[in-house]
């Protein structure tokens, strides 16, 4: 389940600058180059401070999810499901809804 976290007036600069760099690197991995995936990155995460109102930050799986977690996870779904598995019981194991469980199995792999 995601968090909902109050971020202290001082540590909302250094995590925006986290957040940042963090869609930076995924910009650049899709082919951009680093000064305009940087600028980019900047702009998008403004516009969702913005949206929030820049005091809280919805986490949807944690400070530390990585897209590498992302893609595991989402093997051990189709491997369960592969086996057999209700999509309920896959979805109560991941603390995922029907439709995110369908979504994953109907993705193919990039």
């Amino acid at each position: 389940m995601g968090a909902c976290r109050e971020l202290q007036d001082e540590s909302l600069p250094g995590t925006v600058e986290i957040l940042i760099d963090a869609v930076a690197d995924i910009l650049i991995s899709l082919g951009a180059s680093p000064a305009g995936a940087r600028a980019l990155a900047r702009h998008h995460v403004d516009q969702i401070l913005r949206r929030i109102g820049g005091g809280k930050v919805y986490l949807p799986r944690g400070i530390d999810y990585t897209p590498d977690a992302r893609a595991a996870r989402n093997e051990a779904i189709k491997s369960m499901a592969r086996q057999g598995v209700a999509k309920a019981a896959v979805g109560r194991a991941f603390r995922l809804s029907r439709s995110q469980i369908d979504r994953i199995l109907r993705a193919r792999r990039g």
